[in-house]
């Protein structure tokens, strides 16, 4: 799994959820176009677990980058907000779902590993 969170404290406990429920973690990334760097040269990742607010271009932004690239790719996208004050155009383009990150533990993310 590729994490990207701009906070790298969420992005640590992010990790560490990964690996408790049962995953690995090929890189954390700070940013959508650090993100899409990773992608472009590492290829273990089928999985982003992805913030939708990130400095420069945001989570969504990054979502539509990442899956006309790799349209095979499955791309999580997470916030500290609720699901009714993001965007209503969050899920378009191919994104798999969206967690919040209150929701996220080993259980949940067990379960997107798993598909």
């Amino acid at each position: 799994m590729l994490i990207v969170d701009d906070d790298p404290s969420m992005g640590r406990l992010m990790a560490d959820l990964v690996v408790a429920g049962g995953g690995a973690v090929c890189d954390i990334a700070g940013s959508g176009e650090a993100a899409l760097d990773t992608l472009a040269t590492v290829s273990c990742p089928d999985l982003v677990l992805l913030d939708v607010n990130l400095p420069g271009i945001d989570g969504i932004e990054t979502a539509h980058r990442m899956l006309a690239r790799w349209p095979a790719l499955r791309v999580v996208l997470t916030s500290t907000e609720a699901l009714a004050d993001l965007p209503a155009d969050l899920l378009d383009g191919g994104v798999s779902e969206f967690v919040p990150k209150v929701e996220l533990g080993p259980d949940r993310v067990g379960a997107l590993l798993a598909g």
